[in-house]
């Protein structure tokens, strides 16, 4: 189902592209790089770690290309169309991506653009960026160990999304809890 989302949101990308919508395109450009994250995270064991195959790693680095194609292209589109709510939507797919790779490698690291993205979210009064935002931080601590405040954070993006009345915001959260 992850890669039928994928075909679909890539006929959305193609389509706000052709229109020039700016700020739609980045946007869907971060939906489309989570939903290829998502892909490669489902290659479980295709680090090498559990003695995947070649075939299975080769098919997890594609997808982590593709994700990070996707999020270099939001972030110069949203730095184009002006659009700080997309553009930190993309630096919390570029965090995801830094933790998916095991690496920070190229930026400040994934906590600093969580961060920032939840200054911004305060700053723009954004429930749905303040529930990914915080999503992200929460997932961010589970994987440096620090699961009492990761769990905190996941909790508060379950509050947020269901404070907004979203609660498919709080998806992600309710499922990184539930692991």
């Amino acid at each position: 189902e992850l890669a039928e989302a994928l075909q679909h949101v890539e006929v959305a990308t193609a389509l706000y592209r052709q229109l020039g919508t700016l700020n739609s395109t980045c946007r869907v450009l971060s939906l489309a790089a989570d939903i290829t994250l998502d892909l490669a995270e489902s290659m479980h064991g295709a680090d090498g770690a559990d003695g995947a195959d070649g075939e299975a790693r080769t098919a997890r680095e594609d997808y982590l290309m593709q994700a990070s194609n996707y999020i270099e292209e939001a972030l110069r589109v949203g730095l184009a169309a002006h659009d700080a709510e997309g553009s930190a939507l993309a630096r919390l797919s570029r965090a995801r991506l830094a933790g998916v790779r095991g690496d920070s490698a190229g930026f400040s690291g994934p906590e600093a653009d969580i961060r920032e993205a939840l200054r911004q979210a305060r700053q723009l009064h954004d429930d749905s960026l303040m529930a990914a935002a915080q999503t992200a931080l929460g997932n961010n601590l589970l994987a440096q160990k620090k699961t009492e405040m990761g769990k905190r954070w996941l909790n508060k993006a379950i509050a947020t999304a269901t404070g907004a009345n979203a609660p498919g915001l709080a998806f992600r959260a309710q499922r990184s809890l539930r692991r």
